[in-house]
């Protein structure tokens, strides 16, 4: 799919909110051009699937009518426990014998029927166990599963262009680059709302890949229980920077801590811009404000009016919509709702084309085994601000052509903040204490399922020690997480920063809130890096 005919937009949902992310491709690297936030209520999203069409629909339709991202494709991410990934050894083959192949093979290794399975493989390269055999990534999503997603998107105004595994997505926007020269393993962990993506790369390729039930609301809950308060005290408190967790900042340091910005940069109502018709460039001055009213804020210092709905690209009819790997659009009369020609897009160069399936659908990712996802968070974003403005995104001024915020609902934010009532909070040590106590027993649960994905890569003969872990997501914002899991696993772990894939910034933020909010963008970054 030629990915990179306009503008790629990266669309993460999760139970929390939907994230997306407009890049374009240069010649010196990806351009940010727009970025939105959108917090879901409870029910349209549950365990990774979507629950409630209708209200997923509806409200995406609300999230791109007060946005200004342009046309209407999307590239949508999947996780959980319908989701399966498996590597196995094939003969080497041409890529049609090798397609032919798996759709014979692949009941042997996936535990779902395969006429309710959305297939596709790649070739990963040589076996290192049989030179004359090559290991081949094979990935299945239940089909009800992508039907919900593309259904949702289409009948909220979207088209799907592709269906990406989200640990996968991770290679590409959390892997730093500098890694391939030394040839160290790694491994990705962005922790989501109620899932937590992993991937293992070595040498390049992904050699595991788990969903994990965890995420932001099981810290959260954790911190409800210890604390004994409200949840929505929990997400705030969750993310209150004197509960830091960390090793680093120690007891008789806590009166010092200056509460986080990333609360108040990433609570920024979504609006339209004035001047949707400007030449290139020519977007109003985006308020870069740290000091922030949420309930308030535009992102202009002149009044915004309304504006029309976002720039696409053709008003028409999208319930039928899909989009070729041509990229050609096409009409489905799918009755699943899986887009004609959509993909599971993969990691690097596709060396052979997808399982074929009545809808013309194929699929493809990283991982071992899809775990099952369990009820997870509704709360993100906080933590400190310590990028410094410019980095990663070749010194963009934070000014677009369509001036965007950010996000809404932003004053019930437990995702998207904590807030920045929690600074508000007068200061408790009995409290923190307590909320202190809950963050630390889920991450301990959280590292206890990492170290055990750790434990099964090492048992391969040609496994390698991971050197360093990247966390991402919501969850990667509870202060001093990095630290905690370093000291628990004997790792260096550190929050990844995909703005640094970014050769510039043009988008409806600036460079110092894209620092704040990349580690909650990462997979929505990945999702429009893909450019097969």
């Amino acid at each position: 799919m030629e990915r990179f005919r306009g503008e790629a937009i990266g669309m993460d949902v999760d139970r929390g909110a939907i994230k997306a992310v407009q890049i374009s491709k240069a010649a010196d690297g990806f351009v940010l051009k727009h970025v939105g936030y959108h917090k879901l209520p409870e029910g349209a999203i549950i365990e990774g699937e979507v629950a409630d069409s209708e209200m997923l629909a509806k409200e995406i339709k609300e999230f791109w009518d007060l946005h200004s991202f342009r046309g209407k494709s999307v590239v949508l991410g999947v996780a959980g426990r319908n989701v399966i990934v498996r590597f196995v050894d094939f003969p080497r083959l041409s890529p049609e014998d090798l397609a032919s192949a798996m759709g014979f093979q692949a009941e042997e290794h996936i535990p779902i029927p395969l006429d309710d399975a959305v297939l596709d493989h790649l070739v990963l390269g040589p076996s290192t166990e049989n030179p004359d055999e090559d290991r081949v990534l094979l990935v299945a999503a239940h089909r009800d599963m992508i039907s919900g997603y593309t259904t949702a998107a289409r009948s909220g105004g979207l088209r799907p262009a592709g269906i990406d595994v989200k640990a996968l997505a991770l290679m590409r926007s959390a892997l730093p680059d500098a890694l391939f020269d030394n040839e160290e393993t790694v491994l990705l962990l962005d922790i989501g709302t109620e899932i937590s993506n992993l991937v293992i790369v070595q040498n390049r390729m992904p050699t595991l890949t788990q969903f994990i039930p965890l995420g932001f609301r099981d810290f959260s809950q954790a911190v409800a229980e210890a604390a004994n308060i409200e949840a929505d005290e929990a997400d705030r408190q969750a993310l209150n920077p004197r509960a830091n967790i960390g090793s680093f900042l120690h007891d008789a340091d806590e009166d010092r801590v200056e509460s986080s910005s990333e609360a108040e940069t990433l609570a920024l109502d979504a609006y339209k811009p004035e001047g949707e018709g400007e030449a290139d460039g020519g977007g109003s001055e985006v308020d870069d404000t740290l000091e922030i009213d949420p309930s308030a804020v535009r992102g202009d210092e002149e009044e915004i009016e309304e504006s029309s709905e976002a720039a696409d690209d053709g008003a028409a009819e999208f319930a039928d919509d899909g989009v070729g790997e041509d990229g050609s659009e096409g009409t489905s009369d799918d009755e699943e709702g899986v887009p004609d020609g959509a993909s599971f897009v993969g990691s690097g160069g596709r060396e052979s084309g997808g399982e074929a399936t009545d809808d013309g659908d194929d699929v493809s990712g990283a991982g071992e085994d899809g775990r099952e996802g369990t009820e997870g968070g509704d709360g993100v974003s906080d933590g400190e601000s310590d990028t410094e403005s410019g980095e990663g995104a070749g010194g963009g001024d934070g000014v677009s052509e369509e001036d965007g915020g950010v996000g809404e609902d932003v004053e019930d934010a437990g995702v998207v903040g904590g807030e920045a009532k929690t600074e508000e909070l007068s200061w408790d040590p009995a409290l923190m204490y307590d909320v202190r106590r809950g963050l630390e027993d889920a991450a301990g649960r959280l590292a206890e399922e990492v170290q055990r994905s750790v434990e099964f890569h090492n048992s391969r003969s040609d496994a390698r020690e991971v050197a360093r872990i990247f966390i991402s997501g919501e969850g990667a914002l509870v202060r001093g997480l990095e630290n905690y899991i370093e000291d628990l696993l004997g790792v260096a772990t550190e929050r990844a920063r995909p703005a640094a894939k970014l050769a510039a910034n043009r988008s409806n933020v600036s460079d110092e809130q894209l620092g704040a909010m990349e580690a909650v963008l990462a997979i929505s970054l990945g999702l429009a890096m893909e450019d097969e």
